[in-house]
């Protein structure tokens, strides 16, 4: 490791190039342009923001259009449409305020990790890079709610990284007034005890906390919005209700497609321990749209699964450092990986697929070079 590395000034100034390089080749577009690249789901956030009546709202829960798992994401959007109205901003643009804001505060935990420079470079890129992460959520501002339970599982990832248990309770609150899929985190912390992570009384109190923000959240939401918790079920079942086979390819191809996204991460090593829980947080968060099936689900299923990837920081517990070579490598190709065909300003499908697909062959490649020649990827 040079000694330039060791000073975390470096660090801020290498995280604010990959902003600009963020921002530079982000698509940001109209409100009818990302609804109908399937974030229908804005449409209830909107709703729910534009409601000047609050708390009398639930008339918005009569309305068909209206989906009313989204209309329990109802205190960001509450929040945003507060802030939109008393300091007379437009609501698009406040949402794009807060997702900017978002941004800074992973930049700002990032650089509290407990690691050596390199290791923050590699797990910012790993977060602000991810194609389906922040360049969607910037892609349809509206989606704050996915933003903030994604900036939520990061904290969790954090405060199991620093042992810090005030933090792990900020980001279950966060958590669980984002989204519902905050009730899958209660395995998480199950496993974490299980590995020693986190101690038995600080288990107890993240899944009574949880629990508790679950059933306070939905009751809010019925009552303010007139939402029903009936519709959470069909997310959970959707798996076994008959589908075409070609929906069933495409759900299932999309689903792979996830994992070929994470083929950088091959340049470094890591612990097994480290590897399990990863790859159990991953999955654990991929649950829910897998059995809420193709003809739920559809195309979202990449998105969704993007908050695993928020547990970035477990796969380097345990590490001294990464090697820089690696680290430059790995930031070059997780940048190609989030050229987005829709989210970015690459014009193409075609293009991307390739440039994934060139991105993932290289990283094998020097994955297997590193297996024969130790000393060449790693410290």
């Amino acid at each position: 490791m040079t000694s330039s590395f060791k000073d975390n000034r470096v660090f801020y100034l290498i995280a604010a190039t990959m902003i600009a390089l963020f921002w530079l080749t982000q698509s940001i577009v109209e409100r009818e342009t990302y609804q109908s690249f399937g974030f229908s789901d804005t449409k209830s956030y909107i709703a729910i923001s534009e409601c000047r009546s609050f708390p009398s709202c639930s008339y918005l829960g009569t309305k068909g259009d209206y989906a009313h798992h989204h209309l329990q994401r109802w205190l960001p959007n509450l929040l945003v449409g507060s802030f939109s109205r008393n300091l007379s901003i437009d609501l698009e643009e406040t949402y794009l305020f807060f997702q900017t804001g978002v941004v800074l505060l992973f930049f700002y935990l990032t650089a509290l990790m407990r690691v050596d420079v390199a290791t923050k470079v590699v797990i910012f890129a790993t977060i602000l890079f991810f194609p389906y992460g922040f360049r969607s959520y910037f892609f349809a501002p509206p989606m704050i709610a996915d933003s903030l339970f994604f900036l939520a599982c990061f904290m969790m990832a954090i405060s199991i990284f620093n042992s810090n248990l005030k933090l792990l309770f900020a980001a279950l609150i966060l958590a669980g007034f984002s989204r519902q899929t905050a009730i899958l985190l209660i395995p998480l912390i199950t496993v974490f005890f299980w590995f020693g992570k986190i101690r038995l009384n600080a288990a107890i109190a993240s899944v009574v906390l949880l629990a508790g923000i679950f059933i306070f959240n939905n009751h809010m939401g019925s009552i303010f919005y007139g939402t029903s918790s009936s519709s959470l079920l069909r997310h959970v079942v959707g798996i076994f209700s008959p589908a075409a086979l070609d929906s069933w390819i495409s759900f299932l191809s999309r689903g792979l497609f996830f994992f070929l996204l994470l083929t950088p991460l091959l340049l470094f090593k890591y612990s097994k321990e480290s590897i399990a829980i990863f790859l159990f947080s991953l999955l654990v968060l991929a649950s829910q749209p897998i059995l809420a099936g193709p003809e739920i689900t559809g195309g979202n299923i990449v998105r969704l699964m993007a908050c695993g990837v928020a547990f970035i920081p477990i796969l380097f517990m345990g590490r001294s450092g990464v090697n820089i070579k690696a680290t430059f490598l790995f930031v070059l190709l997780f940048m190609v990986n989030s050229l987005h065909h829709n989210y970015s300003i690459l014009p193409s499908q075609k293009i991307y697929l390739s440039l994934v697909l060139c991105s993932s062959v290289f990283a094998m490649i020097i994955f297997r070079l590193s297996i024969l020649n130790r000393n060449y990827l790693h410290p």
